[in-house]
């Protein structure tokens, strides 16, 4: 289950950023020939960014960043499934971007079995970098979805930042005041032998 991190909630309780997944799936042939296939969620609006580019017949490296006037703030990595080969050394994922160290994952369980964390920033300029590398006899076909929030421009993002800095407020909600009231209706309700079941977050303040 992926959970949004809690600053980000509140930034999109703030309408600074709306919730966003992006989600890739490549088939890449092997060294001995073939066509590669991409496909990708987003309208076109969207991927001005995302860029893949065939450095070789079993080799695909994709560059992942949104609009130029836009910020993506990722929190969240899922791979899916290889297929045909499963679980295999021989197919290598290199990622990586300013704010994360370049380096290399081959598909095993510890990679793909869970939610990957996935902290960046990503801009048109800043992108992050995805290399597939297909070392098997067959081709092979592979997903990966990317959570994040887009932030519509730097401004934004910016007001984000200050919100971390100055640790944001709770949301407007049920009066501290007006649920210990309720509470002590149902405690005194309870006393006289009545049963009450009520809603808190159902009740107007």
């Amino acid at each position: 289950m992926v959970t949004v991190p809690i600053p980000l909630q509140y930034a999109r309780e703030l309408n600074l950023c709306r919730y966003l997944h992006l989600t890739i799936q490549v088939t890449v042939p092997p060294s001995t020939g073939g066509i590669p296939e991409f496909y990708i969620n987003l309208p076109d609006e969207d991927t001005q960014g995302i860029r893949p580019f065939f450095d070789a017949i079993n080799k695909i490296r994709i560059l992942v960043a949104p609009p130029p006037s836009k910020v993506w703030r990722t929190f969240s990595l899922v791979w899916g499934e290889l297929t045909p080969v499963g679980i295999s050394r021989d197919v290598i994922i290199t990622h990586g971007q300013l704010n994360m160290k370049l380096h290399a994952d081959p598909w095993l369980h510890s990679l793909v079995d869970d939610e990957y964390p996935h902290s960046l920033t990503l801009t048109y300029d800043n992108p992050e970098l995805l290399i597939i590398e297909n070392n098997t006899s067959d081709p092979q076909t592979m997903d990966v979805t990317i959570h994040l929030m887009e932030f519509n421009s730097m401004e934004d993002y910016e007001k984000y930042l200050d919100m971390l800095v100055t640790q944001p407020q709770a949301p407007v909600g049920i009066s501290t005041a007006r649920i210990e009231d309720k509470l002590s209706e149902i405690l005194k309700e309870m006393k006289e032998g009545v049963r009450s079941v009520v809603t808190l977050w159902k009740q107007k303040v």
